[in-house]
């Protein structure tokens, strides 16, 4: 908690669509003591490793909409071991069954983000912050794609055959199953829950060894 000098930081840069939004967090940061913006897009562009440097180095990252939903910031956050303050009415998280975002984010709404960088966040407890890092370092297993390994690239490809299982086994029970095979649906409900268990002690052993992955998506 202590090592990480900024309470929150922010990195974008102007889009067409949620610009009002970036710009009230971007003001709400310069005015938060211990907080700090980093503007993209400028005549004197950060390199990679400064963006970097600013993720690791703070406690809180905040994730607003841009032109879409969805924002990369958000694995940029995860991968930092930075808590991301998630400011996006619509965006649909990766992979529910993997990741407990209720346990490693903190979500509001996007018209209460900027009060939530001045009010909230400033009173946040190291415990309470603890709590969301040791969250955060766990959602990382999931997310990993690790190039240098052609054969085994990680677990994001497990993530994404297990979610499609758990999606595929919702829809076929809430249907009845398949013509002729009444109990599909329920295999496949078993072969999602022991695929989620198996990435779930997967991440709880990467994170007591404090393990990270060594390249995001």
């Amino acid at each position: 908690f202590n090592e990480r000098k900024f309470l929150a930081i922010g990195a974008w840069g102007a889009r067409k669509k949620g610009n009002h939004l970036r710009s009230l967090c971007s003001d709400a940061l310069a005015n938060t003591p211990a907080c700090k913006f980093m503007l993209l897009g400028g005549k004197t562009e950060p390199s990679q490793a400064e963006i970097e440097a600013l993720y690791t180095h703070s406690k809180f990252c905040v994730v607003p909409r841009g032109d879409t939903a969805s924002s990369r910031r958000l694995q940029t956050a995860i991968f930092a071991g930075c808590v991301p303050l998630i400011c996006s009415d619509h965006y649909v998280l990766p992979f529910p069954s993997r990741i407990s975002w209720n346990a490693s984010s903190l979500r509001v709404p996007e018209a209460e983000c900027a009060r939530t960088i001045t009010e909230t966040l400033p009173s946040v407890t190291a415990e309470k912050w603890s709590d969301l890092h040791a969250h955060v370092i766990r959602a990382q297993t999931p997310l990993l794609y690790n190039l240098s390994e052609p054969a085994a690239p990680g677990y994001l490809l497990d993530s994404l055959i297990s979610e499609s299982f758990a999606l595929v086994a919702s829809r076929m029970e809430s249907t009845g199953g398949v013509d002729g095979y009444p109990g599909a649906a329920a295999a496949l409900t078993v072969g999602a829950r022991e695929e989620s268990l198996r990435l779930s002690r997967i991440a709880q052993s990467n994170a007591s060894k404090h393990v990270h992955p060594e390249r995001p998506v």
